[in-house]
């Protein structure tokens, strides 16, 4: 019998011959401390949300930002832009942090009507989010919209904050639900989605052998950003 080999082919590098490389963008906007969030459509169509309360725009991959809307870090509920999602290039939402000390949060008509903005004009105008639960996370950190209807938000990233929790709409912002995470988790950073029911949430859980950092979370946490600028399911479908 002849015996008979299958030759082995080399295998395909996953990355291009050519060398990768970073550059810094020079005209985009500065913040007082981060650009929390981008997210771009294409390679030229993009946006941006930061610590200084600017949502900006791009229409040539970043080489000019075009503020569209500002929410200022020093007004009621002291937020702080954290996140972004587009359902659609016309369908978007932007998230953000309670900047409140301790006194504040207690009453979440502090900061609730400023935790999320939406746009249905491709970013012309945004408007608060008016009608989350009461019982919300104080800051939406994580937001992923799967189409103009369904969208999943996560917080917040402070555990001494009120949270952990999931809101997610199936109606494009018409209504809101409220998941409670608190039995998985103390605090949530981000939220993905592959379609409209499966996804992912991550976030972190205190224990004794990992004590919180105090010195990440100083009180009256990030207010400090405002005062230097005058961004149907069951708990038991998770983990």
């Amino acid at each position: 019998m002849t015996k008979t080999t299958t030759p082995t082919l080399p295998k395909k590098s996953a990355f291009p011959a050519t060398k990768l490389s970073w550059e810094v963008l020079e005209n985009s906007p500065i913040a007082s401390s981060r650009t929390d969030d981008i997210w771009f459509f294409n390679e030229q169509h993009g946006w941006l949300v930061n610590s200084s309360g600017y949502v900006c725009k791009t229409t040539d991959g970043g080489d000019c930002w075009h503020p569209k809307f500002y929410l200022c870090p020093s007004s009621k509920g002291k937020p702080y832009l954290r996140c972004m999602g587009w359902g659609s290039e016309k369908v978007g939402w932007f998230g953000s942090v309670t900047g409140l000390g301790d006194d504040g949060v207690k009453n979440p008509d502090n900061y609730l009507n400023t935790l999320l903005h939406h746009t249905k004009d491709g970013g012309e105008t945004w408007h608060p989010v008016l009608n989350l639960p009461k019982a919300s996370p104080a800051g939406i950190c994580g937001f992923y919209a799967v189409n103009e209807q369904v969208a999943y938000g996560a917080g917040t990233n402070d555990p001494g904050l009120p949270g952990p929790g999931i809101i997610k709409t199936t109606n494009g912002g018409a209504s809101w639900q409220l998941i409670d995470m608190s039995a998985h988790a103390d605090n949530l950073i981000d939220i993905y989605f592959v379609d409209e029911n499966k996804g992912f949430v991550v976030g972190g859980k205190i224990q004794d052998q990992c004590p919180i950092d105090n010195k990440a979370y100083p009180a009256p946490r990030l207010i400090r950003y405002a005062q230097l600028t005058t961004g149907g399911v069951a708990n038991s479908g998770w983990w």
